[in-house]
């Protein structure tokens, strides 16, 4: 692989732009795995941000990112072997075909930024999202279930002793993904002595065009399964079919509001406090997600602070969410809730000469209204149909600091 970037300003610094390629090609054999075969994703992507000041109060952005991604399996056998030490059997595949997935996703975005005093800024974004994904193959597998030797005494302990049976079986899919998303948003702040309030609101429209095509046939001892060959009109039987066309247009509304307060001038104390909303005409679902937190610095200790802070954090779900293994939409599935209540600290030393900061925080999670998913491979499928619940606790202890001089890490 390798990378590029260039970067430049005018001379009268009131123009930049900075920009970048990178790709990478890997090729990994799937030694480690049951399945043996060859692995081959490559990846690319494309970044430019280029700004321009017009005067001290008015500027304008612009934002561009492209990134592709490739994968191709190539599977060509696997080996299992499964039963007891009195009745052992292996299974063997032989593989043919590949599988070959390609995710393209683009992004353009221009902003604005209006200051019309010193201490307000005001922005106006507008943004075009747009990816193309398909997932192709053909997989053909021939399989063996043989008897293996379990008899100590035998030359040919743990091979094969006989065939228990053979077949086949081919995997299809022709799966094509487009999705646009243009957005508008507008977000500000006013920054005062003590205090800082910010707000934000945003437009989306989605539209979506989705088609699978997917079957599995099996065929055993020369039979398809399931068979009807017994039927007066047979016909060939497939498995797992799904074959499916959507298309979905659709809009959300976006907002939020949050100040922080200082209330010592000594910054001892800050309250941060706000609320988020989202509303979306698809599932009709308006959620509201308050949400605050508290830092305290004590006067008697000044490189320690503890904090609290909790919340509703929802995420809406996008389309994929909405598709269920046979590829029926469910517009109806809800967000995803999650309830967050954190206890934390952090505390700054010198060691060896060196700023050092250990941060500690106790978490607790709630989890609501999640949407399951089943992991393919490289490919995730959501099962919104179903809703499952769970929560996340722990406690997290970290050390920040230059371990090694100039370099950031913990």
């Amino acid at each position: 692989g390798g990378s590029f970037e260039m970067e430049d300003v005018s001379k009268n610094k009131k123009w930049t732009a900075i920009g970048g390629v990178r790709y990478k090609s890997n090729a990994y054999l799937l030694n480690t795995f049951e399945t043996q075969g060859e692995y081959k994703p490559d990846f690319l992507d494309v970044q430019l941000l280029t700004t321009y000041e017009f005067s001290k109060k008015f500027s304008l952005e612009m934002l561009g990112n492209y990134s592709r991604n490739h994968y191709n399996l190539v599977p060509q056998s696997r080996e299992t072997n499964f039963g007891t030490l009195n009745d052992a059997k292996r299974f063997t595949v032989y593989f043919d075909g590949q599988e070959i997935d390609r995710y393209q996703a683009a992004t353009g975005a221009v902003s604005a930024t209006f200051k019309p005093k010193e201490n307000v800024n005001l922005k106006f974004i507008a943004t075009a999202y747009g990816t193309d994904e398909k997932e192709n193959f053909d997989i053909l597998g021939q399989y063996f279930l043989d008897q293996l030797e379990t008899d100590l005494s035998k030359s040919n302990f743990g091979s094969v002793a006989y065939n228990l049976g053979v077949g086949s079986f081919l995997n299809h899919a022709r799966n094509h993904l487009t999705a646009s998303v243009y957005s508008a948003e507008h977000k500000g702040e006013i920054i005062k002595k003590n205090s800082l309030l910010q707000w934000g609101v945003r437009y989306q429209h989605e539209q979506i065009e989705d088609k699978l095509h997917e079957w599995n046939y099996i065929d055993s001892a020369g039979f398809s399964i399931p068979s009807n060959r017994d039927s007066a009109n047979p016909v060939l039987s497939l498995n797992d079919v799904v074959i499916s066309a959507n298309s979905l247009s659709s809009n959300r509304i976006m907002g939020y509001l949050q100040e922080t307060l200082q209330l010592t001038d000594t910054n001892r104390i800050l309250i941060t406090a706000g609320v988020r909303a989202n509303y979306w005409d698809l599932n009709q679902q308006l959620v509201i997600s308050p949400r605050a937190s508290v830092t305290y610095k004590p006067y008697w200790k000044k490189n320690l602070s503890l904090r609290a802070s909790g919340g509703y954090y929802y995420q809406p779900p996008f389309y994929r969410e909405l598709r269920d293994m046979q590829g029926n939409i469910y517009p109806d599935t809800k967000a995803q809730r999650s309830i967050h209540m954190v206890l934390g600290g952090d505390y700054r030393f010198l060691f060896m000469g060196r700023e050092y900061k250990f941060t500690t925080e106790i978490f607790y999670k709630k989890l609501d209204d999640l949407i399951p998913y089943k992991v393919q491979e490289i490919r995730v499928r959501y099962l919104p149909n179903f809703t499952s619940k769970g929560y996340a606790e722990g406690v997290d202890f970290r050390i920040y600091g230059e371990f090694v001089p100039g370099a950031e890490s913990w």
